[in-house]
């Protein structure tokens, strides 16, 4: 996406392009997410909770470690794992 594709989404969105020089891209993703989940919600769209999403892949965290340990789990899908939770907890 370029610069100008990105502005863009977010002036569709709402955003001043004044007020886009106090955040961080990632505070100006973050918020393009929000909204547009916001918007689905609005009409009506089935829309999962990201939190019940990450709360309920979190859980999970202490079986599939026993599980590695004990060689059910191959090293791709542990890593597959570990890779998915992060990736949560960077956004």
């Amino acid at each position: 996406m370029t610069t100008e594709e990105f502005i863009s989404h977010l002036i569709a969105r709402g955003f001043a392009v004044a007020d886009m020089d106090n955040f961080s891209y990632g505070m100006l993703i973050n918020y393009c997410k929000a909204h547009d989940r916001l918007e689905k919600i609005r009409r009506g769209e089935d829309v999962p909770d990201p939190d019940k999403q990450y709360r309920e892949l979190k859980a999970l965290e202490p079986y599939i470690e026993e599980q590695y340990a004990l060689g059910k789990i191959k090293q791709e899908k542990y890593d597959s794992y570990k890779k998915s939770l992060a990736e949560w907890e960077a956004d």
